[in-house]
């Protein structure tokens, strides 16, 4: 959903709105498409208008918005006054439409997955919405508090779910985000560097675990003057949330005997990652395997990352692979 971010999400608030009107939309900002339009005259070398950026699918499908939000944080630096406002309004625009459509598309191959896992397993994802995460939650009982790894200055919407005190309890089922996660925010008022807040998605017995979305719009209005920006940063940044994701991922992966890698193809956005996971030691008998239509275009690709180890190759969808999974990792990386 990448490419074309804009036509997806505003296909999707239509059919919704045709469904329910009672449903809140998701719009962005006119001024922030007409940004977008400027950076792909700039950077694509194309016209697009800014209304085609939510009707027309084949121009929409030229703007990856994780490149454009990459543009957008490279402009800040340098012209902060002028692009800062955009950076903002895209931030607040993906977390919307990511908590809208997580909450009214049930992802069943997340559900599926998530009860396949076995205990003392680590899942390391690039992405930033929080389908697995609310999948493990109600599947399996996951803690939000203490399955990310991190230790959060703050937990905002608790509710009264059993096991909440608990956060000594150390969660079997490990989620690296190293690029972040919507349901992460830094406080404005609190000046400790790697100081995260988290917030925990309502619990809506008639749906499933997931973000009401007129709840989530309101209470985003109602706190983001609190919050200085939401923690996720755009593959080819060179840039990861929390040093401790970091340390954990590494020292994870360095455990691995098994590592499966879904759909993730370590390309040219992604070479900071490849820095950290170059020139370090790995098990000996570590086996990889590539979950991947493009499979035997990856190994080579994973053998420089993780060195003298053993590639296996699944040319499957993700999909396809849950229909006949492997048994479980010591330690699996995916891109869901």
């Amino acid at each position: 959903m990448s490419s074309g971010f804009f036509y997806d999400v505003a296909q999707f608030v239509q059919a919704v709105q045709t469904w329910s009107s009672r449903l809140p939309e998701v719009k962005p900002p006119p001024s922030l498409l007409e940004t977008c339009s400027k950076y792909a005259q700039e950077c694509l070398h194309e016209t697009i208008l800014p209304n085609e950026l939510l009707e027309v699918e084949c121009k929409s499908r030229r703007v990856n918005i994780e490149q454009f939000y990459r543009y957008l944080i490279e402009k800040t630096q340098a012209t902060p006054i002028q692009f800062d406002f955009a950076r903002l309004h895209l931030v607040e625009y993906v977390v919307s439409s990511l908590c809208y459509v997580g909450h009214l598309c049930r992802s069943e191959n997340h559900v599926r997955f998530a009860k396949q896992l076995e205990d003392d397993t680590t899942v390391i994802s690039f992405n930033w919405d929080i389908l697995l995460e609310e999948a493990l939650a109600s599947q399996r009982g996951w803690h939000w508090e203490t399955g990310y790894g991190l230790r959060f200055k703050d937990v905002v919407n608790k509710g009264d779910e059993a096991g909440w005190n608990n956060t000594s309890k150390e969660e079997s089922i490990l989620v690296l985000k190293p690029h972040g996660s919507v349901n992460w925010f830094r406080d404005s008022s609190d000046s400790a560097p790697g100081a995260i807040d988290l917030i925990v998605p309502e619990s809506d017995p008639f749906l499933r675990a997931g973000n009401p979305p007129q709840t989530m719009l309101q209470y985003y209005e109602q706190i983001k003057d609190r919050f200085e920006r939401t923690c996720i940063s755009p593959p080819g940044s060179g840039q990861f949330v929390h040093p401790e994701v970091v340390r954990l991922m590494k020292e994870r992966l360095a455990q691995a005997r098994q590592i499966i890698a879904i759909g993730f193809s370590l390309n040219e956005q992604d070479q900071h990652i490849l820095t950290e996971l170059k020139g370090r030691v790995y098990q000996k008998d570590l086996e990889v395997t590539l979950v991947d239509p493009r499979a035997d275009e990856l190994e080579q690709v994973y053998k420089k990352a993780f060195g003298d180890c053993r590639v296996r190759k699944q040319r499957k969808t993700f999909r396809e692979y849950l229909d006949n999974p492997l048994p479980a990792p010591t330690s699996l990386s995916i891109n869901l």
